[in-house]
């Protein structure tokens, strides 16, 4: 016997749920970590930053991150990766 067509379509719709899913829980615990700068809750911070990134500070300026803070806050500038 065939499948009707709403079983079809329920499985093929919960096979793509659970790929997203899939997709969703690798790109957070392999690909990103939690950045978080001084000062970032105003600047919508902490964001995912890709684990391969290799200049932070560009990538914080690109992401929203005031590059004028960095500047004045100078060897006091850090930040929280999680």
């Amino acid at each position: 016997m065939s499948e009707n067509t709403n079983t079809k379509r329920l499985r093929k719709k919960v096979n793509t749920e659970n790929t997203v899913q899939e997709m969703a829980n690798e790109n957070t615990t392999k690909s990103f970590v939690m950045i978080m700068p001084i000062g970032g809750e105003s600047y919508g911070f902490p964001k995912p930053m890709p684990k391969d990134t290799t200049d932070v500070k560009a990538w914080l300026i690109a992401n929203g991150y005031s590059e004028r803070l960095m500047e004045i806050l100078g060897k006091q500038f850090t930040y929280e990766v999680k």
